[in-house]
């Protein structure tokens, strides 16, 4: 990229890390209604940061753009329909970047975490969101 005459390099660096267990009906989902999902829930935790702002979406699911350009005559299903509804105002505003999985190597350490299976992801089960599902009683054998 040239700005000024001068060749400028783009560096990409996340802003945010984000990580949550998925619930029990997401477990249900297809790829394409989980991925669709999951950028709805990351656009609605970090609104106050991309709210206007130009984003680039670096992904490892090719159709995703392609299922928020379709027209509204394809039925996708109420998931994806419900994403589509939250995202489409600010598409304007977003670039897919299509990356194969293998390619990401600023990957969220969090996503590659092995669930507890003590712990409860049906309130949305936010990873680092500072409770504590363990009872104390079970922390003190004694």
């Amino acid at each position: 990229m040239v700005v000024d005459g001068r060749r400028v390099r783009l560096v990409e660096r996340p802003v945010a890390y984000l990580s949550r267990l998925t619930t029990p009906g997401e477990r249900k989902f297809v790829a394409s209604e989980l991925e669709l999902s999951c950028l709805a829930w990351a656009y609605a935790k970090l609104a106050h940061l991309l709210e206007g702002a130009f984003c680039t979406v670096i992904t490892d699911h090719s159709p995703m753009e392609k299922m928020l350009q379709s027209q509204n005559a394809v039925h996708y299903g109420p998931t994806i329909s419900r994403c589509r509804a939250l995202i489409l105002p600010h598409f304007t505003n977003l670039r897919f970047v299509y990356r194969p999985g293998p390619r990401h190597n600023n990957v969220d350490a969090l996503s590659r975490l092995v669930p507890d299976p003590g712990r409860s992801a049906s309130g949305g089960g936010d990873v680092l969101d500072g409770s504590d599902s363990t009872p104390d009683s079970a922390l003190n054998p004694y």
